[in-house]
């Protein structure tokens, strides 16, 4: 499901703005690490990376004067593993960050996570959209999250076709939340 971004946007990000070493977003730099299962330089593990613009969310009140809470995503990391000396056919995609709210009141809210397989920079190969929910206190304004795809389908590509395919994590932002991670972006 393809929520608040078109594909072309998506990729539109991705020429222009992401690396596969890493990203850097709103606290500071994302970390991404590949971690292969499995035999000794036998596996290759695509790589994952935090796409820039959409490694931090930011939830308005209705009228968009108002922040509700705020998130981001801080670090990426993929594990493949195959049986016997195949390649990996899947992939587990783990992603974890800081969510918070300056609001002293309980607040129930979800953040919209997508993970993208991606194959030569412009193919979109997968998309799935997963939402995980976080809970504010007034104790508890400030909290540490981790979520995970997992069973992640690698397209089967020549083995020498490899080398171009990619994972990518962020946030499925709607207009004004794309435009606000735009005007507040760091340089």
């Amino acid at each position: 499901m393809l929520r608040g971004f078109s594909v072309i946007a998506l990729l539109a990000l991705c020429a222009g703005e992401a690396n596969a070493a890493g990203s850097e977003n709103a606290s500071g730099s994302a970390s991404v690490e590949r971690v292969n299962l499995g035999a000794p330089g036998s596996v290759f593990c695509p790589p994952v990376s935090v796409l820039p613009l959409t490694g931090r969310i930011t939830i308005f009140e209705e009228n968009a004067e108002s922040i509700i809470y705020r998130a981001s995503i801080d670090s990426a990391i993929i594990s493949c593993a195959t049986e016997g000396e195949g390649l990996p056919k899947s992939a587990d995609v783990s992603f974890s960050g800081i969510a918070e709210s300056g609001r002293a009141e309980i607040i129930t809210g979800e953040l919209p996570v997508f993970l993208t397989v991606l194959y030569q920079q412009r193919v979109v190969y997968q998309k799935q959209v997963e939402d995980l929910a976080v809970v504010f206190t007034p104790e508890m304004n400030k909290i540490a999250y981790k979520g995970k795809f997992e069973d992640v389908a690698i397209p089967d590509v020549a083995t020498s076709a490899r080398e171009d395919l990619r994972f990518l994590v962020g946030f499925q932002l709607d207009e004004q939340q794309l435009q606000h991670n735009r005007r507040t972006a760091i340089p």
